[in-house]
C-alpha cells in the first residue's frame, strides 16, 4: 500500500539535485497552478503570469543544487523565486517607460512610444530595449545605455569612454533614431497579431 502513496517533495526535491528530470517534472506538475495563481494576482494579464512561471521553474532548476529545503514542501522557496522574478520585471517595465519617455517623439506622427507603453503587458517588452541595442554598433549601445538607460549626462558620458562630446551627441541621436524606429515596428507588428486572432 507505500507503494502508492506519492513521493514527498523533499524527496523528489532530492532526486532532482541528483539531475533527475522526471522527479523535478513531477515538482512542476504538483505546484505550477499554485505559482499561477501567485504570479497573476501580481501581475496585469495571463501571458505575463505564465512567462513568470516558466522564468520560476527555470530558474528553480538552474539553482537546484545550491537550495537545501527548510520545509517539507519546495513550493514557499518557489513562491520567494516568483517574488524576486516579478520585482524584476516591474523594475524592467519601470525602465523600460523611462527609456521610452526620453525618446524624442517623431514629428506630426502619434506618439508610437506612448502606445507602446500603453499595451506593456509581456515580460518580453522590456527585453525591446536589449533587442534594439544588440542591433547597434558597441559604442552607440554603450552611449544608449549610460545616457538613457543609466541616466548619465553626456558629458561624463563622453569622459568615461573617451570620446568627443560632439561624438557622444551625434551617436546618442543615431541611436535614439533606430530605436524610435523599433519600437513603432513593434508596437504595429503586435498590433497586426491582435487583428489576425480577432
Amino acid at each position: 500500500m507505500g507503494h502508492n502513496m506519492p513521493d514527498s517533495d523533499a524527496e523528489l526535491w532530492r532526486r532532482a539535485c541528483s539531475h533527475d528530470g522526471q522527479a523535478f517534472g513531477q515538482i512542476y506538475d504538483r505546484h505550477r497552478q499554485a505559482v499561477f495563481r501567485h504570479c497573476q494576482r501580481r501581475l496585469e494579464s495571463v501571458a505575463a503570469a505564465e512567462d513568470l512561471v516558466s522564468m520560476t521553474f527555470l530558474e528553480a532548476w538552474r539553482k537546484r543544487g545550491r537550495v537545501d529545503l527548510t520545509t517539507d514542501s519546495v513550493l514557499p522557496w518557489l513562491l520567494s523565486l516568483a517574488n524576486y522574478l516579478i520585482a524584476n520585471y516591474h523594475r524592467a517595465a519601470h525602465r523600460y517607460r523611462k527609456f521610452l519617455a526620453r525618446l524624442p517623439p517623431a514629428e506630426d506622427e502619434p506618439s508610437a512610444e506612448a502606445e507602446a507603453v500603453a499595451s506593456l503587458s509581456r515580460i518580453e517588452r522590456a527585453s525591446v530595449v536589449n533587442g534594439i541595442l544588440d542591433g547597434l554598433p558597441v559604442t552607440d549601445q554603450q552611449v544608449l545605455r549610460l545616457c538613457d538607460i543609466e541616466g548619465l549626462p553626456r558629458e561624463v558620458v563622453a569622459k568615461k569612454l573617451g570620446l568627443p562630446l560632439s561624438t557622444v551627441k551625434s551617436r546618442l541621436a543615431r541611436a535614439r533614431g533606430r530605436a524610435r524606429i523599433a519600437v513603432s515596428d513593434s508596437t504595429s507588428t503586435e498590433e497586426a497579431s491582435k487583428g489576425m486572432n480577432r
